[in-house]
């Protein structure tokens, strides 16, 4: 065997050993001096050195053996200096270190240019490189058989989530339908509870009116044909500014209670045209019948319907324009199920 193969690998084994359990760039000894400036140098070679020691080094030409082998005891001194660096050593500190650092760097570039340019032609022939190939070319055949697989489980699992959304839809708008229907239901019962409230204020109302004129009519009969101007008009204001407030407060109460049964029987309007809705939706043959049905109904739905309680004048623009937003809303619904 070349006994620069020997020398080589002791060489290489100890530059790799080197670093073990030691921190070359700083200490603690050292205090404020250290050695950043060389670490990339001292950390490729050491990488260097750990590749080699792997590789099948007997490949290399005499020539690069003999020189690598010269240039890695000469690289090998220098991190021995830096190891051993001391500040008790005479001569300037800096100088000594900056002196070191220099000699390091064209030692590891020597080292690079010498041996680090064979290290791919070396891990090529371990075998490493032809593997590596075989096992990313099994890696991708592996990886294309999965991705037809994911795909085709993909596709079938977008046609029932298709299918689970259709479900959902037409689960859901029957679900609204019904929510809204008792909604409304709920709020026609409770508008008629409030305008019976209502009534039975208007009624008392009423009745405390009447009572309070048929005590100022009494009383008015006690009135002789002796008084004075002065005496009847103070009098004659306080009884008709009582009976104004008395009445006012009862045809106030008398509009509330219309305003609440108007309310109540447009809620249960309402509720009656959603229970139907779904029917209409249902037996709409194209799109063209559908738009028509669906417009009609929402428009029976969402409009203001008379009761003779309450004027609806003003009200027609504003139940127009719901008719068509509902009626939009509506129709977008219903074409996507």
């Amino acid at each position: 065997m070349n006994p620069n193969i020997n020398k080589f690998k002791e060489i290489t084994q100890s530059i790799a050993n080197l670093s073990k359990g030691k921190d070359l760039i700083h200490r603690t000894e050292w205090g404020e001096i250290n050695f950043e400036m060389a670490e990339t140098d001292v950390k490729s070679v050491i990488h260097m050195a750990l590749d080699l020691c792997s590789l099948p080094i007997e490949l290399l030409p005499d020539s690069v053996l003999t020189q690598g082998s010269d240039t890695a005891e000469r690289l090998m001194q220098h991190l021995q200096q830096l190891d051993g660096f001391s500040l008790t050593v005479g001569g300037d500190i800096n100088n000594r270190r900056n002196d070191l650092i220099n000699r390091i760097h064209q030692a590891a570039d020597e080292f690079s240019r010498t041996v680090g340019l064979w290290i791919p032609y070396l891990s090529y022939h371990r075998g490493d490189a032809e593997e590596n190939i075989k096992k990313l070319n099994q890696t991708i055949s592996t990886v294309e058989e999965q991705g037809k697989e994911h795909l085709l489980k993909l596709s079938k699992s977008n046609n029932e989530a298709r299918q689970l959304i259709e479900n959902i839809k037409s689960t859901s708008a029957e679900a609204g339908v019904a929510v809204f229907t008792q909604d409304f239901s709920d709020e026609s019962i409770k508008n008629d509870a409030t305008a019976k409230k209502w009534l039975a204020v208007t009624i008392a109302m009423a009745i405390v009116t009447m009572i309070v004129l048929t005590i100022f009519y009494r009383q008015s009969l006690g009135i002789t044909a002796g008084s004075t101007l002065a005496q009847i008009v103070p009098i004659l204001g306080c009884r008709i500014l009582i009976v104004s407030f008395l009445f006012t407060i009862t045809v106030w109460c008398g509009r509330m209670y219309k305003a609440m049964r108007n309310q109540a029987l447009q809620n249960r309007h309402r509720a009656l045209g959603l229970k139907t809705f779904r029917a209409f939706a249902d037996a709409a043959a194209d799109t063209q019948t559908r738009d028509a049905v669906l417009r009609e109904t929402t428009h029976t739905i969402f409009s203001s319907t008379p009761t003779g309680l309450i004027s609806d004048n003003g009200s027609g623009d504003a139940d127009s324009n719901i008719v068509q937003i509902a009626g939009g809303m509506l129709n977008t619904a219903t074409s996507k199920q």
